[in-house]
């Protein structure tokens, strides 16, 4: 694609996208104001945006008096964004540069598999999803991981729940099959993206609690991820339970919380004391070896033990997240992951029991929920990062004079390590 926008032009662009895309100024108007533009340059510029198909027109804003002006929004049906989010049931989309999933497929490659399966399941999911897509276009990748993610070389750092993926490129392996800029991210904090940006009203931090096979956090802070100096924040699963017991986890230290709250904690201990406590689940451990669908089961069943083992797993979650409570004072705590799957049991002791754990004025005005995005927030959220790096200022500067991202990979992931 060829632009006609010259490198002048995108100083002032790269001013005035942002603004619209976060909503900040979303009238000609606004922008004048938001930027001391004049009105003749932000209407030349704006008129740009829209022939290049990055802005468009919204309808009219509403006013109480005098000539309403017209609204601007990001243009999100003019290119596609590609979204991975590995884990234990891996998925690829394809969406619109405003996050929303056009198509999806699950991957039938685990973790396991090691990174080359792996990606290379994911290369062909994105070229099944592209076919069934009628636009083509590809402005970005955004890939979501269970693991710490290196700030600067989007590597995978001793990811306790991603055996052989230590030091992985997954940015690299992929560049081979698309010439598109790509980001790879911790899945809980995509999660946390994707959760803030689509809530009614997105005006508080938000701190988004992941339980699942492996337990993690993310933290949006001033409408922005919270990754800490090097990309390790949030990583709750391995910080000492309260319980205090001293059972080997999968990172190599003993007495983490995932070894008492994480869902592959719950079925061991289930399996541990079933044979003496739980005639539901020794029924199945005589056949095979139990799942975390038989938790379902067995809280469904009313089985006591289960019942016990997944109150103590909630609880042990709460107490942790309170400190981070007390000292970060979010608005709002959302628990998603596959603890959410089990019947309303995990999350509801979760609820009760952390502001009883949390000082009176972080409490008032707290919010704690469920996920509310049918498990499709990695997805959702990986698709957002990307966009969110293609429209900030420096991204502009680099990529408007081209005409598109495409081709400009390189120095659009040197952004990202500066």
């Amino acid at each position: 694609m060829t632009s006609d926008i010259t490198p002048q032009d995108a100083v002032v662009l790269s001013r005035l996208i942002p603004l619209v895309v976060g909503g900040t100024a979303t009238t000609r108007p606004a922008l004048e104001v938001a930027t001391g533009l004049g009105r003749r340059v932000v209407s030349d510029r704006i008129r740009q945006a829209m022939d290049a198909g990055i802005l468009e027109d919204a309808g009219i804003a509403a006013v109480e008096r005098g000539r309403a002006p017209r609204l601007l929004r990001l243009a999100e049906g003019t290119a596609v964004i590609l979204a991975a989010h590995l884990g234990r049931e891996s998925a690829v989309a394809v969406c619109d540069l405003g996050g929303r999933i056009l198509r999806t497929e699950s991957l039938a490659a685990t973790l396991e598999d090691g990174p080359q399966a792996v990606i290379a399941e994911v290369v062909d999911g994105f070229e099944r999803v592209l076919r069934k897509t009628a636009n083509r276009t590809v402005w970005g990748i955004g890939i979501a991981v269970p693991g710490p993610v290196d700030v600067a070389s989007h590597r995978l750092v001793q990811p306790a729940s991603m055996p052989g993926w230590d030091d992985v490129d997954v940015r690299n392996l992929l560049r081979a099959s698309f010439d598109a800029p790509i980001w790879v991210e911790n899945d809980a904090n995509v999660m946390a993206l994707a959760e803030y940006r689509t809530a009614p009203a997105p005006d508080r931090d938000l701190l988004y609690v992941k339980v699942g096979t492996s337990i993690g956090s993310g933290m949006i802070s001033g409408g922005r991820i919270h990754r800490g100096a090097g990309g390790a924040a949030g990583e709750i699963g391995h910080v000492r339970a309260r319980s205090g017991e001293e059972r080997l986890c999968r990172c190599g230290l003993v007495g983490c919380l995932e070894t008492v709250a994480a869902g592959w904690a719950i079925v061991e201990r289930l399996t541990e004391r079933a044979p003496a406590e739980s005639t539901f689940l020794s029924d199945i451990l005589r056949t095979r070896p139990l799942q975390i669908d038989d938790v379902i089961g067995a809280i469904d069943a009313d089985d006591a033990l289960t019942l016990s083992v997944v109150d103590r797993a909630a609880t042990e979650v709460a107490e942790a997240v309170a400190d981070i409570v007390n000292f970060a004072n979010p608005g709002t705590v959302v628990l998603g992951g596959g603890a959410t799957r089990l019947r309303g049991r995990y999350f509801s002791t979760f609820e009760s029991s952390l502001p009883t754990r949390i000082v009176p004025l972080a409490a008032r005005s707290m919010t704690v929920r469920a996920a509310s995005l049918d498990f499709r927030e990695g997805l959702i959220g990986a698709a957002l990062l990307a966009s969110d790096h293609l429209f900030a200022r420096d991204a502009l500067l680099t990529w408007l004079p081209h005409g598109s991202p495409s081709g400009q990979a390189t120095r659009l992931h040197r952004l990202t390590a500066a």
